[in-house]
């Protein structure tokens, strides 16, 4: 079975399968400044996989074969980029990829990068669940057009605006502790891919909330930030790729 990965394996793997562009949000570099140095590295990673059982003759097995294919060209990807501790630079990145009923999780961490076989069913919650748990922020959910937030309207707010504004430059003005962004992106049977737009969330010193930017009919942009916690957010993740299974 294939727990991890390391990065030179799956830059040797990549290249060899002919599986095109690392997929984002993970980062694996070219290894090896010249061709020599390559094909020892090569070398290398493939001597370590036929030791684990994931290689025979300079060729991975159909299992790791598969795995890596899934995660070249999957139906349905999940992606996740999160700043787990906002003093620290590194950022978790990590995927839910799902064709048919074969599903995985794929972490970044480091030098590795790890996969776990997950339920087809089940892939809005196992891409949360690499997050911390963090209980909702307090209050309601608040909408209001981005050109307010951002100073750019020139219309006078209502008093029910202006009073949302207040309280969501309220929540806006606490410490964040921690923030990311789930990206969601579908391909259909000719291979054409549809990304949505992100699906942002940050926890401060209050709680968690989830912030979504979306254009109504008439192209006006509108945010909407909601107290969230995991549940809240797997549950906004599977609304939003069902609607774009749909379309």
């Amino acid at each position: 079975m294939i727990r991890e990965l390391s990065l030179p394996a799956i830059d040797a793997l990549w290249e060899d399968l002919k599986l095109g562009s690392i997929p984002f949000p993970l980062e694996v570099r070219s290894h090896g400044e010249t061709i020599e140095e390559r094909l020892r590295i090569k070398a290398a990673v493939y001597s370590d996989l036929e030791t684990r059982g994931l290689a025979r003759r300079h060729r991975p097995e159909p299992e790791l074969e598969d795995a890596l294919t899934l995660l070249a060209r999957p139906a349905i990807c999940i992606d996740a980029v999160a700043m787990l501790d906002m003093r620290d630079r590194k950022s978790l990145k990590a995927m839910v990829v799902a064709t048919g009923r074969q599903a995985m999780l794929v972490i970044q961490r480091d030098l590795k990068i790890s996969f776990t076989p997950i339920r087809e069913t089940a892939l809005a919650s196992s891409i949360v669940e690499v997050l911390p748990q963090v209980k909702p922020g307090p209050g309601q959910p608040m909408t209001l057009p981005v050109e307010m937030l951002s100073g750019g309207s020139h219309r006078r707010p209502d008093p029910e605006h202006r009073m949302t504004l207040q309280r969501l430059q309220g929540v806006m003005q606490r410490p964040v502790l921690r923030a990311g962004q789930f990206g969601i992106t579908v391909r259909d049977r000719q291979g054409r891919t549809n990304r949505l737009p992100g699906i942002g969330w940050f926890d401060t010193d209050a709680g968690r909330f989830m912030n979504i930017v979306r254009s109504a009919q008439g192209g006006e942009a509108w945010l909407t930030l909601t107290p969230a916690d995991g549940p809240r957010m797997a549950h906004r993740i599977s609304e939003e790729l069902l609607r774009a299974l749909q379309n």
